[in-house]
């Protein structure tokens, strides 16, 4: 035990602690905090739409309290489940939206930059390359197709959010901004000095994404996607899952510290 506290002391403990300091791991770390009430409070309306029961091998003539109970409860859910779940699908549905303000909140607040700026900012790239128009059956009605909206989007979110906040904090430590007078109120100066950043931001990763449906007909998220899946699926391993985790309460101690 002394050997393996000694090691990891001596060879992980370093590594942890420059980690956990890093700051687009904490920009990270909090902006998944600052989405953790979605995932809680979505996951109980999952829950109630879901009943622990199976329909098809229960005995629907039964005289069992807790089993009627549940029979009632299922039916009430499959008469109502559009409405039981749309807390979900405006919460835990749309975790990559949410994850893409907040992480971009989280690191620009670090930089001392406009935090709820850049938020806003990386939402509106994140729905510009991870949704399209689509027509709906509603006659004159458009809608927008939702697949990277949700967990789907989350690791496109937390890219788009470091390399939408670096481009903003590149233009504002070069200067590129208008100076106004104290006479102006300060909402007026951020607004005006948001517009390049954010054209900017467009031009760049839009355009990465017109061109790579050009060459290779994927959208940015879906390349995005192709080149982590076979790093998710290594995942599965059971010992790399407890490498993982012991990895990550080792940068939660530092990160604490």
């Amino acid at each position: 035990m002394k050997a393996i506290t000694g090691f990891l002391e001596k060879y992980l403990s370093p590594i942890g602690a420059k980690l956990g300091n890093q700051r687009h791991l904490q920009a990270l770390a909090n902006g998944m905090m600052m989405t953790l009430p979605l995932l809680v409070i979505g996951s109980i309306f999952m829950i109630i739409a879901n009943p622990p029961i199976n329909m098809d091998t229960v005995d629907l003539n039964t005289t069992n309290v807790l089993i009627r109970f549940l029979i009632n409860w299922k039916e009430w859910a499959t008469t109502y489940n559009s409405q039981i779940l749309a807390p979900y699908n405006m919460t835990f549905g749309l975790l990559g939206l949410m994850t893409a303000f907040a992480v971009a909140y989280s690191l620009a607040k670090s930089y001392k930059m406009n935090a709820a700026i850049c938020g806003i900012m990386n939402m509106s790239i994140f729905l510009l390359v991870c949704s399209e128009v689509v027509p709906t059956t509603v006659e004159g009605v458009n809608g927008i197709t939702t697949n990277y909206l949700d967990s789907n989007g989350l690791f496109v979110a937390l890219i788009l959010s470091f390399v939408t906040v670096e481009i903003t904090r590149f233009i504002e430590t070069k200067g590129i901004k208008i100076k106004f007078p104290d006479s102006v109120p300060s909402m007026v100066g951020n607004f005006v000095n948001s517009l390049l950043p954010l054209l900017v931001n467009i031009i760049i990763i839009y355009g990465i994404n017109l061109m790579l449906i050009s060459a290779t007909g994927k959208t940015l998220p879906e390349m995005i996607m192709s080149i982590l899946t076979p790093a998710i699926n290594v995942g599965n391993n059971v010992w790399v899952y407890a490498l993982i985790i012991m990895f990550s309460n080792i940068l939660g101690f530092y990160t604490r510290a």
